[in-house]
């Protein structure tokens, strides 16, 4: 008798036996293949979400700044304005809202645009926001969002009052939660709170014409864009400015934040000396009070400076003739309108206090002393308010009373001689440090300089032309940004999609996931095949002595019994295979409803 023969006639006279081997194998083989079919669904399910939500949107840049909208255009991608806000109807209020600022470019980068798109004073939201307001076509709807604004809100100058802008809409329709009313650059499979708003109209509600602080670019090569982008960026872009003074003689590297980025400053300073223009940077500050003794003067510009701008711009003049010398560590001159008021005298102790902020943008009253080194003349340097940058509310206030500043101020303070001074001398500084003090005392995170003066190379005391200036000004432009690279000032495309895509796969693998949350099926699977088969050989003992007393070798009687196991493995598994479908099936029917709040949506 073969073997074969012998093991269809063992097969059938101990099928029973053998069906609960095989039915053991086969919910071992459904746990398993159905664990690793629930962790392909997930990861499909997130593949298709990252596309559904992105569209044709591969790359995006999303900056703390806001540039020219023309930025995006000139690198065929969408501009955009993306804030976070709220929504509110007369019955109902959402949070975590986000309110996007599109135009028909975005559209056409959606897999599946709405067909109704919203116009002018009107918005369009997805039916998660839509539900939680209770709101149809044709309802009002106020949107609330925070202000961009270029001076940071943690500096001493950022505005924390002006923080949130409201604006009146008509809900033109509500479109479904998938697709583009999915959009999200952050990989989530939460439901987003999205409100689509024209372009123009947010920029209106902002009164930034023409401003995007977002860019969404489709399939294209991400070096190509962040190539194109240096390529393109101008001075506007990055917040800066070159005023050209000439009347005194230079062009002044400003921001419209304030103070100067580390990056910046840096890079301006390293193209001057490569270009061979003078420069000067300088840092002018604040300061509550200058007080001499019981005297002092209330809300004084001080200006920090190295020794080169008495060089390049003129000198800072004493009264009776001649050149101050450059103030050494904490020593101050002070104008002769500040002396004069305070009574002052070479060799005094002057006290300043000015705000600074901390880590969490809280303003706190500093001081520090400073010996007064001299008394200057109000004239050349020391009579130039361009030191002082532009700020709106303070620098374009006709009087002191009409300042309008973003940090707390007592305008009682004030008196009619402090009035006149301003008039006169609008933001002129009334005293002056040196920079490496100024540095110390009054640098923070966002920056140590307030401005880079830069002239022509030439003789000292010598005006240059307009002509000259004008050249400078353009040949320093072209050259520092071609030095600064965006990624330094928060201007880097990121390829939104591969990282969706790649986190779709998850730092775990979704299959050993759900392979470990039903390890405990397989091993009691395991072990129930194992018994039942042993405790199949032990009953057939008698027939396997048989086997080998009429003459079976052992090592026939052993493949018999291993060839049985695996019919029977493998009959178990075909069975098995077709209950993990079925065991797929309840694991994802108890995700999207039982265990819900484990993955927190039914996606």
């Amino acid at each position: 008798m073969n073997l074969r023969t012998l093991l269809l006639r063992s097969l059938r006279h101990h099928w029973r036996s053998l069906l609960a081997v095989s039915l053991g194998a086969a919910v071992g083989t459904a746990v398993l293949t159905g664990s690793l079919i629930v962790g392909d669904s997930m990861r499909a399910s997130l593949r298709d979400l990252t596309l559904e939500r992105l569209g044709r949107v591969d790359y995006a840049l999303v900056a703390s700044r806001l540039f020219r909208e023309q930025l995006a255009a000139n690198l065929d991608a969408a501009p955009a304005i993306m804030l976070r806000g709220s929504a509110m109807t007369d019955s109902a209020r959402a949070g975590r809202v986000n309110v996007l600022g599109v135009d028909d470019r975005f559209w056409k980068l959606a897999s599946s645009p709405p067909v109704m798109l919203p116009r002018n004073d009107e918005v369009l939201l997805n039916d998660t926001l839509a539900r939680e307001l209770n709101a149809k076509a044709g309802d009002r709807v106020l949107l609330r969002f925070e202000k961009p604004s270029a001076v940071p809100r943690d500096s001493v100058m950022g505005r924390r009052n002006e923080v949130v802008a409201t604006v009146p809409l008509t809900v033109a329709a509500v479109i479904p939660s998938r697709g583009v009313g999915r959009f999200g650059l952050q990989a989530n499979q939460q439901l987003p709170r999205n409100a689509f708003v024209p372009l123009a109209t947010l920029q209106r509600a902002l009164k930034l014409p023409g401003r995007a602080n977002a860019i969404l670019a489709g399939p294209c090569a991400k070096d190509t864009l962040q190539s194109h982008l240096q390529q393109s960026l101008t001075l506007d872009d990055l917040d800066l400015q070159l005023p050209r003074n000439a009347t005194r003689g230079y062009v002044s590297l400003e921001s419209r934040r304030m103070i100067l980025e580390p990056a910046v400053a840096s890079a301006a300073v390293a193209v001057a000396k490569d270009l061979g223009i003078r420069a000067a940077p300088t840092l002018t500050y604040l300061a509550n009070t200058i007080s001499v003794g019981s005297r002092e003067i209330p809300y004084s510009t001080i200006s920090a400076f190295e020794p080169e701008i008495q060089d390049l711009f003129g000198p800072l003049p004493l009264p009776g003739g001649g050149t101050a010398p450059p103030p050494g560590d904490d020593e101050i001159f002070l104008n002769e309108w500040a002396a004069s008021d305070l009574a002052a005298k070479p060799g005094d102790a002057v006290r300043l206090t000015y705000y600074i902020a901390d880590a969490q943008g809280q303003l706190h009253t500093a001081g520090h002393t400073f010996k007064l080194a001299g008394i200057v003349a109000l004239a050349g340097a020391a009579a130039d308010p361009e030191l002082t940058p532009e700020y709106p509310g303070v620098s374009d206030a006709k009087t002191m009373a009409d300042w309008d500043p973003p940090f707390p101020v007592d305008l009682k303070r004030v008196r009619p001689k402090d009035e006149d001074y301003w008039k006169q001398h609008r933001a002129t500084p009334k005293a002056f440090v040196s920079l490496a003090t100024g540095q110390r005392l009054w640098s923070s995170r966002f920056g140590a300089l307030t401005s880079v003066r830069l002239a022509p190379a030439g003789s000292a005391g010598i005006l240059p032309a307009e002509a000259d200036l004008k050249k400078t000004a353009a040949l320093f432009e072209k050259q520092l940004l071609t030095r600064l690279s965006p990624d330094q000032l928060g201007l880097q495309f990121q390829p939104v999609k591969e990282q969706g895509l790649r986190a779709a796969g998850g730092a775990t693998d979704f299959g050993q996931l759900f392979f470990g949350f039903s390890f405990f099926l397989i091993i009691s699977a395991a072990m129930l095949v194992a018994l039942l088969f042993r405790l199949g050989i032990e009953q057939r003992a008698k027939e396997i002595g048989i086997l080998l007393a009429t003459g079976f070798p052992v090592r026939v009687v052993r493949r018999l019994l291993l060839l049985e196991g695996s019919v029977v493995a493998v009959a178990g598994s075909v069975i098995g295979l077709l209950g993990a479908v079925a065991y797929g099936a309840l694991m994802i029917a108890g995700l999207r409803t039982w265990w819900l709040p484990a993955v927190g949506t039914p996606f």
